[in-house]
């Protein structure tokens, strides 16, 4: 089932002779199909904030901002970008879709810099706190998950990702930002947390039993977890192949264990540092 939101509750345009702008919040629920479903919500520019609550909903506010330079141009932007819920099986995906090269529907491919005009939407969500949990933007915004019991996947380019209170696995990545997760039970699955160019902060319960592996081009690693053993260098391949021939990568990952063993947690950086935390 597909939604296309056009919800109005609050329209403004100002009106001046540096830019004209729209501004809209739009407020949405959708019955959640399974209390252990999963959410997608897939933003270009601006904010995610979710939230985990006991219900059997998925609640939505989205404030929507669109500014272009002349007044024709910004009733022309309004109709080049939507936002669309659609439920299938036990997922509910929230994203953004129209042309000027962000059609995820056609190519799956948010070339959103084609857009000759500027355009902002800040999610806040609310849904079931056993849902699975995959959020992701782009610019503008850092995104933020709270109170999951599920598997969290979050994803950023140009902000921070902060994940607090989560019960499951967490696959968290930005670029340029800090990482911050908290886990409120260790998780059992395993779980990956990656800025190329931000701190990475863990924290987990003091029982923890894993096996972690490091990798950072100038970052360092620090712990406090002291029954820790150092396990031999963990070498991954990787295979890149052109016209002429084909090139094999092994990088070598610091590995450590963590009490008796266990669940595998990947720590990678490029500029900062990762640091592992009892809570």
């Amino acid at each position: 089932m597909r939604y296309l939101i056009t919800v109005l509750v609050l329209f403004i345009i100002v009106d001046s002779a540096a830019s004209q702008q729209h501004k809209e919040i739009i407020k949405r629920e959708v019955n959640f199909p399974d209390d252990e479903g999963t959410i997608l919500v897939e933003n270009i520019f601006g904010a995610v904030k979710l939230e985990g609550y006991d219900g059997n909903k998925v609640i939505l506010e989205v404030e929507k901002e669109f500014s272009a330079d002349t007044k024709n141009e910004l009733e022309d932007a309004l109709k080049k970008v939507f936002l669309v819920i659609e439920t299938k099986g036990d997922t509910v995906d929230v994203f953004l879709t129209g042309i000027c090269g962000c059609n995820r529907n056609k190519n799956h491919n948010h070339n959103w810099h084609l857009c000759d005009f500027k355009f902002n939407y800040d999610f806040k969500v609310k849904v079931p706190r056993k849902a699975n949990i995959n959020v992701s933007t782009v610019n503008n915004g850092n995104v933020e998950v709270q109170n999951i019991e599920g598997d969290v996947v979050a994803k950023n380019v140009n902000g921070g990702i902060t994940v607090g209170n989560i019960s499951g696995s967490a696959k968290v990545h930005t670029i340029n930002g800090n990482v911050e997760v908290r886990h409120v039970k260790n998780p059992l699955k395993k779980s990956s947390y990656y800025s190329l160019n931000g701190d990475v902060n863990v924290y987990y319960n003091p029982d923890l039993s894993a096996e972690m592996h490091f990798k950072s081009f100038q970052g360092e690693m620090y712990s406090d977890f002291d029954n820790t053993e150092m396990l031999p260098p963990v070498l991954t391949t990787s295979k890149t192949k052109n016209k002429n021939n084909t090139t094999y990568k092994i990088d070598n990952v610091m590995a450590i264990k963590v009490g008796k063993g266990g669940v595998v947690l990947s720590f990678e950086t490029f500029n900062g540092d990762v640091y592992v935390r009892k809570i």
